[in-house]
């Protein structure tokens, strides 16, 4: 494969619009035109009718001038109308793109429904007959190499394919429709549920948020150049300082630049644990879950707390400044969630958002919100959605070949750490860089970003727990 670049200048939307902003010129230039030729004929009509007696040749010149601005495919009338044509035919033309482009869409999903039945059978048997290959050389679950390495090598070549078995899964589960979700979301609903009645999957103990050392008080640094890459190199430092710990770190920063203007980030973390079982860290497989639902998830509540008491330590009311939010994995889901709710966006004012490695293609968000979205061709867990990322003007979107290193065969989560992701962003997303996406992002998010290192860096930590579950009460 190669990068792949959709959404915001990329997108069939995008060229749409260019299309009808040339065919609107074209029409006021067919008026101009229009306006020309009628100023001719009554300038022709006003001539005094002795111009003619008086100096024939004059009037012949004349009445020749007027006759070509007036008559045939190079006059005026003539332009305005081959004017007129090419506008509606860019208009046209549009219109045929955007019927096309969700013709298109509709038949993938139509196609892909079709035919998880018999790919994605065909797929896990594979995957099944080398595991238990695995086995049979003396593997262990946890460590058997051989299948790891024939499902990386199957969806590295056919990144497609992730969609069929995912989308088989999906027909397992029947899912009930709710108010307001995808059928996606619904089906993830009942999987919730499920696992809800065997005592599983439960976030129902609010999170306790305090904040940690050594930022107990902020910390303000400077010289630091922040950059789409930066954020997610210090991401990644954050989830490898957390693995293990019964804890989720969010990070909050107050950009202030030297002309005075500020904006505020926040990084969300990742999975830290994959219990589904209530541990005490609240960024584990019960969070997934819940956030891909769009049910309710006790890290909303926390991270609103997080940013509310950074923005009081430093004096600044709500909504005053802008904010990003930035999320590798689990974190990109729960910071497009936060987005996409109404109260939060409004009352903190959130202008953009950053995810890596994240499912978030069948979440919409308003027009008021510019994504920009990274994921690897050959990382299954910005796929775990079975969605194409959105083609729409507000949604930058990066499907990127990651840069190989040793180990990649035979891991097939290797591709997906927020290290790895920093690399392909600073590829790609480079302040310098003349792609128009990476233009607008950094030109609409300029509150967050400072490549030359001149804007102080506030920096507010937070340590997110969920207690411990209360002892059963005797009977």
């Amino acid at each position: 494969m190669s990068d792949r670049r959709s959404g915001g200048a990329w997108s069939v939307a995008a060229d749409c619009i260019d299309l009808r902003t040339t065919a609107g010129r074209l029409d006021r230039a067919a008026d101009s035109a229009n306006d020309c030729f009628a100023g001719v004929v009554v300038l022709a009509g006003s001539l005094p009718a002795d111009t003619a007696v008086v100096s024939p040749g004059s009037a012949l010149e004349v009445g020749r001038l007027v006759g070509s601005l007036s008559v045939g495919s190079r006059s005026l009338a003539g332009l305005g109308m081959r004017t007129t044509l090419t506008a509606r035919s860019l208009r046209w033309s549009a219109t045929a793109y955007e019927r096309a482009d969700q013709l298109r869409t509709g038949t993938r999903a139509t196609l892909r429904w079709a035919a998880a039945p018999v790919v994605g059978p065909a797929v896990l048997g594979g995957v099944g007959v080398a595991w238990v290959g695995g086995y049979a050389d003396g593997g262990v679950p946890g460590g058997n190499a051989r299948a790891m390495a024939t499902l990386t090598e199957l969806l590295r070549e056919h990144p497609e394919l992730t969609y069929e078995v995912l989308d088989l899964a999906r027909l397992i589960v029947p899912g009930v429709l709710a108010e307001g979700r995808n059928l996606f979301e619904a089906q993830v609903v009942s999987v919730v549920a499920v696992g809800m009645q065997f005592g599983v999957l439960r976030d129902d103990r609010p999170l306790t948020v305090r904040p940690v050392t050594p930022y107990a008080r902020p910390v303000t640094r400077s010289g630091r150049p922040l950059t789409i890459a930066g954020y997610l190199d210090e991401q990644g430092a954050l989830e490898s300082d957390r693995a293990g710990s019964t804890d989720s770190r969010v990070r909050v920063h107050r950009i202030v630049k030297p002309d005075g203007s500020a904006g505020w980030v926040v990084q969300v973390p990742g999975t830290q644990d994959w219990s589904m079982t209530g541990s005490s860290t609240p960024s584990d497989g019960t969070a997934n879950l819940r956030t891909m639902a769009a049910l309710p998830s006790t890290l909303y509540p926390a991270i609103e707390t997080a940013l509310r008491t950074a923005m009081r330590q430093a004096g600044v009311p709500p909504g005053r400044e802008p904010v990003m939010l930035v999320g590798h994995s689990q974190g990109g889901i729960v910071a497009t969630r936060l987005a996409q709710d109404q109260r939060f966006r409004s009352t903190f004012r959130v202008t953009s958002v950053v995810t890596a490695g994240s499912p978030v293609s069948r979440m919409a968000l308003p027009p008021s919100v510019t994504s920009f979205d990274v994921a690897h061709s050959t990382d299954v867990v910005p796929r775990t959605d079975a969605a194409d990322s959105p083609d729409v003007l507000n949604r930058y979107a990066y499907d990127l070949d990651p840069t190989p290193e040793p180990g990649d065969e035979s891991d097939l989560f290797a591709v997906h750490g927020a290290r790895r992701y920093a690399a392909s962003a600073r590829r790609v997303a480079d302040p310098s860089s003349t792609d128009p996406n990476v233009v607008a992002f950094y030109g609409q998010g300029a509150a967050f970003f400072d490549p030359s290192g001149t804007a102080t860096d506030t920096v507010y930590d937070f340590s997110l727990q969920r207690p411990p579950a209360p002892p059963p009460q005797p009977p």
